[in-house]
């Protein structure tokens, strides 16, 4: 599993959220580095 991919195309899911819980608006690239989140967790490629 690699999180970087598996986060590609999710920004209009993204964009939902943040209208509907009136979120600062933000886009899902300014959220998190997917590689290094997947890094901290152990999210290991397979």
């Amino acid at each position: 599993m690699n999180l970087e991919e598996m986060m590609k195309g999710k920004g209009p899911v993204w964009d939902e959220i943040v209208r509907e819980k009136e979120l600062v608006l933000t886009k899902l690239e300014e959220v998190g580095l997917w590689w290094l989140v997947g890094a901290i967790f152990g999210v290991k490629e397979s």
